[in-house]
């Protein structure tokens, strides 16, 4: 018996393809005039609160650790460094 390799259509996404998928979303909701009328803390704010509403989503399904590290990381790329802002010594909440 030969085993499947492929991915089929219903499987879930990858957890970068979904973290892409979503990036996307994000920043098409941006209402950048808006953005400038806020200030950071309340647009950080709800960027996050975006991340989190986009992420948990029942066709997402992901479980609430790895919901915590896509939004952690969906956060890091818009704000920080990406992947590396583990490697720069300030946590985006300082």
């Amino acid at each position: 018996m030969i085993a499947a390799t492929e991915q089929t259509i219903d499987e879930p996404l990858s957890f970068q393809e979904l973290k892409t998928n979503l990036h996307r979303q994000i920043v098409d909701s941006i209402d950048m005039s808006k953005a400038g009328e806020m200030g950071e803390a309340d647009f950080r704010s709800q960027l996050e609160a975006l991340a989190n509403h986009l992420s948990s989503r029942p066709d997402i399904q992901l479980t609430d650790q790895e919901q915590k590290l896509m939004v952690r990381q969906l956060m890091d790329e818009i704000y920080g460094f990406g992947p590396l802002q583990t490697f720069n010594g300030r946590s985006r909440r300082e």
